[in-house]
């Protein structure tokens, strides 16, 4: 069963959007992951409306009904009330953003960042997702302090991983506590890895609809994978940026939205 997912609408100063856009963000993220870049598209394209929203079993959507995939994640957001012309989505929300326009084949853009359509392997190295999920699942809940979760996570991914995993402690009454739903998004992502939507990015309606944008840094998407996707839709590489294209060249995706989203 579906539920309303917490969400954030950014638009331009007095401006009343035409069109909104989702933007999805990626495992362990939150809408606030793509709150500044969602500023400056929205103040350099006011016609665009931009709705950041979190995923089911993250940040301050409220728990949801199992079972716990990507296609229920993406019929999540059909119950945002908005005028939804558009979809971003980032790793895992980029496959959930592949599943919401496969529902919804009129949409006027469709944005991947650095995400893999296909089936695969789950990664199992020191610092991969399973890894940290893993260790998270290992933490014992509440928290007394900041600092006693960074000196859990920190040493074995580093100070920025455990930072950004930080943002999602919220203070209860009995300490610290992570807003996550650590079994939905263990269930979220065997189904990520399992699925395989390369069907959606294939279907020739949506070709010019359609942009990847690949990490040059990126192991996510393999050289086959970007032949494929180069014959199948637009495809984008910004040669600096790792996986966290986001956060590793704002400028450059900022301004391949700014140029590529359809005017009225």
């Amino acid at each position: 069963m579906s539920s309303v997912p917490h969400a954030e609408r950014i638009h331009g100063d007095g401006a009343t959007p035409e069109r909104w856009m989702l933007v999805l963000h990626g495992v362990f993220g939150s809408a606030a992951n793509f709150r500044g870049i969602a500023r400056r598209l929205a103040r350099g394209r006011p016609d665009w409306g931009f709705v950041l929203a979190d995923l089911r079993g993250h940040g301050r959507s409220p728990a949801a009904t199992p079972p716990h995939t990507i296609a229920s994640a993406a019929r999540d957001l059909d119950r945002l009330p908005d005028r939804v012309r558009g979809v971003l989505g980032h790793s895992l929300g980029g496959k959930v953003a592949l599943a919401f326009a496969e529902a919804h084949p009129d949409l006027d853009a469709v944005w991947i960042l650095d995400s893999q359509p296909g089936a695969r392997e789950p990664g199992r190295g020191p610092s991969s997702t399973t890894a940290v999920l893993e260790t998270l699942e290992s933490i014992a809940q509440p928290l007394p302090d900041r600092r006693s979760f960074a000196a859990l996570v920190e040493p074995r991914f580093g100070r920025a991983i455990a930072d950004w995993l930080a943002m999602s402690l919220r203070a209860t009454e009995d300490g610290l506590r992570l807003v996550f739903d650590l079994p939905a998004i263990r269930a979220m992502l065997s189904d990520y890895y399992a699925r395989d939507l390369w069907h959606v990015v294939d279907d020739g309606r949506r070709r010019d609809r359609t942009h990847f944008v690949v990490g040059g840094r990126s192991d996510v998407l393999s050289a086959a994978d970007r032949d494929r996707l180069a014959q199948a839709v637009v495809v984008h590489v910004l040669a600096e940026a790792g996986h966290w294209i986001h956060s590793d060249d704002p400028d450059a995706l900022v301004a391949l939205l700014l140029a590529n989203l359809p005017s009225s």
